[in-house]
């Protein structure tokens, strides 16, 4: 249809604003809902050349389930759909307008996505998943492009495009040479011709992820036909940028749906990695109190812009200035004092009385000095006096056991010695003296 539809009034009521998304199957709008004054989404389904009158049923069946599924489903995380128009023998489906890009538009400007924030994705993803499955709803075709993510914070995920959604009850759609689903994201039981189960739609989810987290689908090729064959044939490729989602991915690609991992059993660990995302710089650091050492070292540079860079705030003549500080900004608080303990009743201790000892026995460093007697009951760290005595007009003597001072005759005998030696010297200097003045 193009730009010939656009300002087009629908069912009297949708007037069509701008077209936001084509596809192989039809386009989608932003419209104004003229009756409740909103803005809304419209997919338009087109019939494309050479289809036959039953094809073109079968298409407009399926924008009826569609619609059918999305309204059964009610999820925040499943866009809403809030009326179906049929124009020109064509169905409208009039939804919800979710401002928001595509997964598949992120990863073409972004070329990849993180993966806590893959996680993240997957997690709300599945979340929509779960609730389709327990109304029979299968969806049949997770990709990227059908996964639209706001940019608000924290981003809301939403699953789009239930347009071959099958639910319990409804007749099997076939069409010739349709091809049910994106090649790269098709299970390999479904590419052998096996019926679609929950386990399918979560190893597309599966795929959908490592697409996120590395760039390429993991059977993605050049043509259908060949990813159709790889899906068949050739193992998963291990991803290499998927850190800790790789437990998840390698569980959610399993080849056998039988030992594929379940929802259950994939949604704690994608809560877990989505968690684990990378903390936030803080806008400003005063959100944090500065302490006593950043403070000091303002004040250092601001009294001396020309200090020497390699004093550091720890040198020594800024220790004392720390200490200060820390005193001074952060006092102590009182604590209140505790209770005193009960002091066990205990008899006093006499101490043993002090023989009397002999008033003579002391050294000559104090006149009062030490006495050995007394000495028994000083503590054993306490040091002991010394056993000599020295008197700088005598010779060092020692007092024996009996008190009596010995040595005193050695020392006298010294001196005599001494001074003979001194006169001979003394003569020998005056005799040499003479000898000179002779000559």
């Amino acid at each position: 249809m193009g730009q010939e539809s656009k300002g087009r009034l629908l069912g009297g009521r949708y007037r069509l604003s701008a077209e936001i998304g084509r596809g192989g199957m039809g386009a989608v709008w932003s419209a104004h809902d003229t009756t409740l004054g909103r803005e809304v989404a419209i997919k338009e389904v087109t019939f494309g050349p050479g289809l036959s009158g039953r094809e073109k049923d079968v298409l407009k069946e399926r924008t009826l389930r569609e619609a059918r599924a999305s309204a059964r489903l009610n999820h925040p995380n499943v866009v809403t759909v809030h009326d179906v128009v049929e124009e020109d023998g064509r169905p409208w489906i009039v939804m919800e307008l979710v401002k928001a890009r595509s997964m598949q538009q992120i990863l073409d400007d972004e070329r990849t996505i993180q993966p806590w924030r893959a996680a993240d994705i997957g997690r709300q993803v599945l979340d929509a998943l779960r609730a389709a499955h327990s109304r029979g709803i299968l969806h049949r075709d997770v990709k990227p492009s059908n996964i639209l993510i706001t940019g608000d914070e924290p981003a809301r995920v939403v699953l789009t495009d239930f347009g071959i959604a099958r639910m319990e009850g409804d007749a099997t759609l076939t069409q010739t040479g349709l091809v049910m689903g994106s090649p790269a994201y098709i299970p390999p039981e479904r590419v052998q011709g096996e019926k679609a189960t929950a386990a399918s739609d979560l190893w597309s989810l599966g795929a959908t992820l490592f697409a996120a987290v590395e760039g390429y689908a993991p059977y993605e090729r050049q043509d259908a036909m060949a990813a159709l064959s790889a899906a068949l044939s050739e193992p998963v490729p291990r991803p290499r940028n998927a850190g800790q989602l790789t437990r998840v991915l390698e569980g959610l690609l399993s080849r056998e749906p039988a030992t594929r991992m379940t929802g259950e059993q994939a949604m704690p660990l994608l809560a877990d990695v989505a968690s684990s995302r990378p903390n936030r710089i803080p806008a400003s650091a005063t959100q944090f109190d500065d302490t006593v050492l950043d403070r000091l070292r303002e004040d250092v540079v601001r009294e001396d812009a020309r200090a020497d860079p390699l004093d550091t705030v720890l040198d020594p003549g800024q220790l004392g200035r720390i200490s200060r500080q820390i005193r001074q900004q952060r006092p102590a608080v009182p604590q209140p004092a505790p209770p005193p303990a009960p002091q066990p009743s205990v008899p006093p201790v006499t101490p043993p009385p002090i023989p009397a000892v002999d008033p003579e026995a002391r050294t000559l460093l104090e006149p009062g000095g030490w006495h050995a007697a007394a000495d028994l009951h000083r503590p054993p760290h306490t040091p002991q006096p010394l056993p000599y005595q020295y008197d700088y007009g005598q010779a060092p003597s020692y007092q024996g056991p009996s008190g009596q001072v010995q040595g005193g005759e050695r020392a006298r005998g010294g001196r005599t010695t001494a001074i003979t030696v001194l006169s001979v010297v003394i003569a020998l200097i005056a005799l040499v003296l003479l000898v000179v003045l002779v000559r």
